[in-house]
């Protein structure tokens, strides 16, 4: 029998899963919704959260321009190593 932590550890493992095989503007908007309900939210600067919103909105309206988190990840190395050269 799991204990009430390995339950919610589970369950939060199960929803993570879930939540990652959204469509990306549900992802966004999902994302943009947690940020919001954040208890510290109401420090953050207008402009923060106008920025969040910009953002957000142009995933959904697919005029964002993506990069895929193996090609930041390359550019950066490649980057760093061009700093030591």
């Amino acid at each position: 029998m799991l204990s009430p932590m390995d339950t919610l550890v589970q369950n939060y493992a199960d929803l993570e899963k879930e939540v990652l095989h959204l469509p990306l503007p549900e992802r966004s908007r999902l994302a943009n919704r947690l940020l919001e309900s954040l208890d510290d939210a109401e420090d953050m600067s207008e402009e923060w959260l106008l920025e969040i919103q910009h953002r957000s909105r142009s995933i959904d309206d697919g005029t964002a321009i993506l990069v895929p988190h193996d090609q930041v990840m390359e550019n950066a190395r490649d980057r760093i190593s061009n700093l030591h050269k």
